[in-house]
């Protein structure tokens, strides 16, 4: 999972009644976090309304492959969220002084479909 921090500062993910945020540089989720040595926090969405608070946080995964945490139902699948490092956010990163870009995305997403095929072979389990 570490991979993720080559193009993003701040990951996320939805899996059943969870959501994820993890902030290493922690600056984002402030006094949510309870442990410096652990920059992240792990919400169950459907216990709690949280929602309904930080909407803003939330409303990427609405609607994709019919996650929706505003109902507070449980998603049966893991989406990621992974928001691209810009400039600005590169210049202050700890992680990774450089930015990735929709240009590196698409490149990146190219390569992955040049080899796609020989990589699902080593893939069990997929649906």
């Amino acid at each position: 999972f570490t991979s993720v921090y080559h193009l993003t500062d701040l990951p996320s993910f939805v899996s059943r009644n969870f959501v994820v945020f993890f902030d290493p540089h922690r600056r984002h989720l402030g006094s949510h976090i309870r442990d410096s040595s652990k920059p992240g926090v792990k919400i169950d969405f459907v216990a709690s309304p949280v929602s309904e608070r930080f909407p803003d946080q939330f409303q990427p995964y609405e609607t994709i492959f019919g996650c929706s945490i505003k109902s507070r139902k449980s998603f049966p699948g893991t989406l990621f969220r992974l928001p691209l490092r810009t400039q600005k956010r590169a210049e202050k990163s700890e992680i990774k002084s450089e930015p990735y870009g929709k240009r590196d995305a698409q490149e990146a997403l190219k390569a992955l479909e040049e080899i796609g095929l020989q990589i699902i072979l080593f893939l069990s389990n997929v649906r």
